[in-house]
This record gives structure tokens, C-alpha cells and sequence, in this order.
């Protein structure tokens, strides 16, 4: 019995007959490509929910790798019913309860000076975290970061991923502030698909970057913020061969404002909690993945601190 289920996928399961494939296969995780070139995932862990995601609880002795799922094998989801594996496993997902990516109930206003004490206590409390392969060492960096100071950030000891990394973060933050598309579009390029894995490091840094940006669009008001998002949406849909599948449809999902409930709750708490919240989500975040936690939570953070500079636009 699959426990939850994002909305949209239910709804088109229920329309149409999806076909597809197993792309990849973990213990708590399995990805699934669509014949129409779609991302759904299956996870076996409550509380993380996201785009095209159902949830599911497998018994404690049993995981997707031990079932023998594996790449290549065909899937078929039809009404409320998923078939994976020549019948491996077929998951009932007519019962579950369905999500939806929701910042906050009604129309409320961002609260600007929140947002700036959140953002203050937050960035006082990062660990300095320590990654032989991420992006996580900037954690601690992120007021420096938001503040600008790119020289002395280029003059501290990184790995070289990291150095790498730096300027396409100030490009995106400059090309963000100025209105600058060229800036905009060359931090694009220098971070997508940038590292190893199924997820990039410079991805999950987008990912949190621009699914921020894409989920408070609407309560920063003006088109400013919706044309960032129009050039960044542009740039990415020619640059997606540049990144793995599955990061590639996790940034278009991003751009939809629709991103997973970890990362929906560090946004809410700092916009609409208080630093106790903020600091709850944001480490229940930073346990995901080795580093693709941290790295998601220093793009959210980057976004946040351009907030009140947006909404003054």
C-alpha cells in the first residue's frame, strides 16, 4: 500500500495508462523513466514527499534491491495501481493520502524582518562542515556568501570542486540581483551538472536555489522574479543534456515551484516560523545524502537572502 502520493501524479495516473522503466534502484529508493522521457520515484522512507513521488512502507527485512528490481525493467502504472518488475512488486496507491507542494495556507504576506532575523540566527548556528567531494564547507560561508564578499571566499582553502563552484555562484546571485541575463545564464552553465552521482553537487545547489525562488515568486509579487524565472527555465531546457536524468527533470520540476516537503519546510519556517523552527527544518534537511543535503539547504539559503533585495524591485 503506497502511504502518499503527490497529487498531479495521481491525477495522471488516473487519466492515462503510464508506461515506462526502472532507471536506477536502491534500498529505500527506486527511479522510474517514463516511455515519455518522465521522472516518477518510489520511496520506502515517510516524510518525503515530492514532484512525482509516492511513498510507500516496506517491512523491515525487506528492501527494492533484495526484491530483485532492477534497471530495465518495465513499469506500468494505470488508475490505482503500479506494476514494477513483471509483477515484483505492485503497489496500490488508490488509498493514498496525496500531496501537494504548499508553502502556506492563504494569502499570507511575507514578513520581511522575519525572514532577516531567521536568516541571521540561521547562519550563526551552521556547522562548518567538512566534504571531501560537496559543496557543504560553504554552509558556514552562507552570510559571507549572501554579503558578496567573493574575494575572501576565493582566498580560503577548498577542495577544488568547491573552487570550482564559487563563481557560478556568484553569477547566479549577481545575474539575479542586476537583472543580468548573461550573468544569469553563465552560472547556470558553470554549476549544472557539476560533480559526481545521480545528483550533481552544483545541481542540488540549484535545485534548492531556484525551487526557492520558484515556490516565494508569487508571494514577492511583481514580474521581476517571474521573468528570473522564464530566463532560467529557457537556459535549462537547452543545457539539460549537460546533467544526469534525473536531475535534469528535479530542476524543471523546480521551476515549477515543485519541490519535496524537506525543503518545502525549511522555506515556511524561515519565512513564516521562528529560528527554533528554521533550525529544525534545516537540519532534518541536511540529512539527506552524504552532502546533497547541505548543498540543497546552501542554495535555499542563498535564494532566502535575496528576498527582501527582490521584493524592493
Amino acid at each position: 500500500m503506497a502511504t502518499s502520493i503527490d497529487g498531479f501524479l495521481a491525477y495522471w495516473c488516473g487519466l492515462h495508462e503510464v508506461r515506462g522503466e526502472i532507471h536506477s534502484v536502491f534500498q529505500r529508493a527506486l527511479n522510474i523513466r517514463t516511455y515519455g522521457g518522465q521522472l516518477i520515484s518510489i520511496l520506502s522512507r515517510a516524510g518525503l514527499d515530492g514532484p512525482n513521488t509516492m511513498v510507500t512502507e516496506l517491512p523491515q527485512d525487506l528492501n527494492f534491491v533484495t526484491m530483485g528490481l532492477s534497471s530495465g525493467m518495465p513499469v506500468r502504472l494505470d488508475g490505482v495501481e503500479a506494476d514494477l518488475g513483471q509483477g515484483a512488486l505492485n503497489l496500490n496507491i488508490g488509498t493514498a493520502q496525496k500531496w501537494w507542494p504548499r508553502l502556506a495556507g492563504g494569502a499570507e504576506r511575507l514578513n520581511m524582518d522575519r525572514l532577516k532575523r531567521n536568516f541571521s540566527a540561521i547562519r550563526r548556528t551552521m556547522p562548518k562542515e567538512e566534504s571531501r567531494e560537496g559543496l557543504s564547507g560553504l554552509l558556514s560561508l552562507v552570510g559571507t556568501l549572501a554579503a558578496g564578499r567573493w574575494r575572501t571566499v576565493q582566498r580560503m582553502a577548498f577542495t577544488p570542486l568547491t573552487h570550482q563552484a564559487i563563481p557560478g555562484i556568484r553569477d547566479i546571485m549577481m545575474g539575479a540581483l542586476k537583472r543580468k541575463e548573461n550573468l544569469l545564464g553563465r552560472g547556470l552553465r558553470e554549476l549544472i551538472g557539476l560533480g559526481t552521482g545521480q545528483t550533481p553537487s552544483g545541481d542540488d545547489l540549484l535545485l534548492g536555489f531556484i525551487g526557492t525562488l520558484s515556490v516565494v515568486s508569487r508571494r514577492v509579487g511583481g514580474p521581476e522574479v517571474e521573468d528570473l524565472l522564464r530566463i532560467i527555465r529557457r537556459d535549462l531546457g537547452v543545457m539539460k543534456e549537460r546533467t544526469t536524468f534525473i536531475s535534469g527533470r528535479l530542476l524543471s520540476y523546480a521551476c515549477a515551484g515543485r519541490i519535496s516537503s524537506p525543503i518545502i519546510s525549511v522555506v515556511r519556517a524561515m519565512l513564516f516560523g521562528d529560528a527554533p523552527d528554521a533550525h529544525s527544518s534545516a537540519r532534518a534537511l541536511m540529512r539527506l545524502g552524504a552532502d546533497s543535503g547541505s548543498e540543497i539547504l546552501l542554495g535555499v539559503l542563498l535564494a532566502l537572502s535575496l528576498v527582501p533585495r527582490l521584493s524592493k524591485s
